[in-house]
């Protein structure tokens, strides 16, 4: 074919088995026509190489427009190109890319090798000497496999390190089937310095023999490289559909499905791609199974991890993880957003971390609209690094911006039976930097448990969302969260646990969160909590709504402040507080354990336009939708929703226009007041409830409304004498009738 002058293209048609040695490769066709490698007939046509040790079975030297596609009349694979050596370190590639081969595609083939090293990879994307790199290549709906009983090392490879433009760019992979690789291999397609516009999609990926050391089975690190794809892959198992037994990480290594490291200046995405039935091994330590890390500017969406559409389709991780890790740089953004992470187990009971989605890096980082459940694990530490973690941030990047939002994170499950202390929590912040700012909001967390039966100071701990760490700012708003599941033990239940001392050089503020404490608990010496500060660090805590409906135990309170180091009286206000009864309200620094909303007020210095009510008198079916599934809507058509409509104030830092429902919150005075909790209210249809005094002779009478004086009425000497009811009902942050502008403190209806 070198040497022919075409006068129009040419088609190649394989009629029987052949060998090829490497000496020729296809050069430049100078008539710019294009050749096609076909199969004669559906028959099974064989091209072999044996015992080649310097050139690449089959080279695309700079030539063009070359079409080899295996199918016959559209269907089938009958070609099959295989290269074999006995010194398998010298197996060569079977197909190589060189000096601007370009417009080059490869369907519909077997391609087979026994190669142990990745420079040597079946398939390689060579060099060049030309000013360009090569481009435009096909490689697509190949199967990629051993030689009998060999197994091949690496699927493909760049070979490239040139930079843009003699960097290999427009490449796509696509519809291939990768099996049956060696136990050695490091990476099945390795990516490494690619060029732009690559595109691994709609492949599968599968093997039947365990992997022994550190693992990459998509590697795609080239900083240079954007406007990438890595989507619509299936990951896992022995078999097509990831049945069969587990890929299985069998030793002390690191076994990632996806990693990409690419760079800002343009988007990567990795979508659609469904990891599962991927295992360590229990009896090796170290053993990490990561199902995508990402740096750069990267978009990961609409991934299934685990997922449960099959009995096989789960995930079973054996050392510290992050199913989805994000350790971006310092100049790039990533969205994390409608994943969804299930079926996931751990079972090795020690100090290891199983995270669903962990963040370590990147100057803006947005995570929002995952889902996280069926999460279960038995870890036996008791540091924060080591416990079930769905999300888990701890950002280091100077200055960065992490959101963490509209996330829902339920069915999860610490099983241990380790007998020292552990905790968990849906949500995680672990660390941050002095400068970043961290925002958790519009997070549904709900039905965590753990059937540890410890008892006493060693007893499990379950929180919604935890601050551990006092580094950088974090602001904690419009959380929905319900714990009401755990019962039986001695769990000690927190809604929201900020467990360390920050500073007054960072914020830390927890706003317009809706918390539901119920279930039970034995034993008779641990507390419960709506919120948790065990800490001395200062806080803002303002327009949540905190009930506790937890029985047993020694007691449980909608609020607990630990400490009054640091403590003032701006600290915490327009709250509504929810206990079982009215001496357990609230407690404080320590001692003061058990107090009615009053001496809670006086104790604490704060909550002045807070109210407190009993669960009696404020049934949880009648102010929420629905608390099972942490759907926190209020009901406008129940009285009780006037304990929240109204009944908050604008926060402007950070600003607080949304809400959990979409609803839009006033940010400032003038533009009224707003709902207390994580949804915000349209004027209920209910009138609010009624407060009634019998007049039984002259003086002041009171009107409360959830422990906050609303009203005094003096009484002098009526005509008619006495014994006679006067109600009230206070309509908070309504406008009075009659009248226009902005009256915030609402009005009362007296009659």
């Amino acid at each position: 074919i070198n040497t022919l002058c075409l006068s129009g293209d040419l088609t190649v048609a394989v009629v029987g088995n052949t060998s090829e040695d490497g000496t020729n490769a296809l050069n430049s066709i100078a008539s710019g026509f294009a050749v096609y490698i076909i199969p004669s007939s559906s028959s099974t046509y064989t091209i072999s190489g044996t015992g080649i040790t310097t050139n690449a079975m089959i080279r695309f030297n700079g030539c063009r427009k070359i079409y080899v596609e295996g199918s016959f009349l559209g269907a089938g694979q009958y070609l099959v190109f295989q290269n074999y050596n006995s010194t398998t370190a010298s197996t060569t590639p079977v197909f190589e890319f060189t000096n601007e081969a370009r417009a080059i595609a490869v369907r519909n083939c077997y391609i087979r090798s026994n190669s142990s090293v990745t420079t040597n990879a079946s398939i390689r994307l060579g060099t060049t000497s030309g000013i360009l790199g090569n481009d435009s290549l096909y490689i697509s709906k190949n199967i990629f496999e051993g030689i009998n009983s060999e197994r091949y090392f690496t699927a493909i490879f760049n070979n490239n390190a040139l930079a843009f433009p003699q960097s290999n760019s427009l490449i796509a992979i696509t519809s291939n089937t990768f099996r049956k690789w060696r136990s050695t291999s490091t990476a099945i397609v390795d990516c490494g310095n690619l060029g732009d516009s690559i595109a691994v999609d709609s492949n599968y990926f599968y093997n039947d023999t365990a992997q022994t050391v550190g693992f990459n089975i998509i590697n795609y690190v080239s900083t240079n490289s954007k406007y990438n794809s890595v989507s619509y892959n299936s990951i896992g198992g022995s078999a097509f559909d990831r049945s069969g037994s587990p890929l299985l990480n069998a030793n002390g290594t690191t076994l990632q499905a996806i990693r990409v490291s690419t760079s800002t200046a343009g988007l990567t995405t990795i979508r659609g791609n469904t990891i599962s039935n991927i295992a360590g091994n229990d009896a090796v330590a170290t053993c990490i199974i990561n199902g995508i890390v990402a740096i750069g500017r990267v978009d990961i969406y609409n991934n299934t991890l685990g997922g449960g559409a099959n009995p096989w389709d789960t995930l079973h991780t054996t050392y510290d993880n992050g199913l989805i890790t994000v350790s971006g740089g310092t100049t790039d953004t990533v969205n994390v957003y409608n994943n969804t992470i299930s079926k996931v187990r751990y079972y090795r009971k020690k100090n290891d971390r199983t995270c669903g989605i962990l963040v370590t890096g990147g100057l803006v980082v947005n995570v929002y609209n995952n889902t996280v459940t069926d999460f279960r694990g038995n870890p036996g530490g008791t540091s924060t690094s080591f416990q079930v973690y769905p999300i888990r941030t701890a950002n280091t990047t100077a200055s960065n911006k992490t959101y963490i939002n509209d996330n829902v994170i339920n069915n999860v499950v610490q099983f241990t039976d380790s007998t020292i202390a552990n905790s968990f929590a849906g949500i995680l912040y672990a660390g941050g930097s002095t400068t970043g700012f961290t925002h958790i909001y519009n997070n549904k967390i709900y039905d965590l448990t753990s059937t540890n039966t410890n008892t006493g100071a060693t007893a499990m701990i379950i929180s919604g969302i935890q601050v551990g760490s006092a580094t950088g700012n974090v602001f904690v708003y419009n959380n929905a969260i319900s714990l009401q599941t755990q019962t039986g033990t001695e769990a000690m239940v927190r809604g929201i646990w900020t467990s360390i001392a920050n500073t007054f050089t960072v914020n830390h503020s927890y706003l317009y969160n809706s918390v539901y404490i119920g279930g039970s608990m034995t034993g008779a010496t641990n507390y419960s909590y709506g919120f948790f500060r065990s800490s001395t660090g200062p806080i803002s805590l303002r327009n949540n709504i905190f009930y506790y409906n937890r029985t047993g135990g020694a007691g449980g309170f909608p609020v607990c402040v630990s400490s009054a180091t640091n403590w003032n009286d701006t600290m915490s206000n327009n709250n509504l507080f929810v206990g079982l009864s009215s001496g357990n309200i609230g407690a404080y620094a320590s001692t003061n354990i058990g107090l009615d909303f009053a001496t809670w007020k006086t104790n604490s210095l704060g909550d002045k336009s807070s109210l407190a009510e009993v669960v009696a008198n404020v049934s949880s079916a009648n102010l929420w939708n629905n608390t099972a599934n942490a759907t926190m809507t209020l009901l406008p058509a129940q009285s009780v929703v006037w304990y929240a409509y109204g009944q908050g104030t604008p926060v402007n830092y950070p600003s607080i226009s949304g809400s959990i429902n979409a609803v839009t919150r006033s940010t400032t005075i003038v533009g009224g007041p707003t709902t207390i909790g994580c949804a915000e209210q349209s004027l209920p249809t209910a009138v609010p409830p009624t407060v009634t005094n019998t007049i039984t002779g002259t003086g002041t009478y009171n009107y409360s409304f959830g422990g906050k004086l609303i009203a005094a009425i003096t009484i002098n000497a009526p005509t008619g004498g006495f014994n006679f009811d006067i109600s009230l009902r206070h309509f908070g942050g309504r406008i009075p009738p009659g009248f226009s502008g902005q009256y915030s403190a609402g009005y009362d209806s007296i009659y």
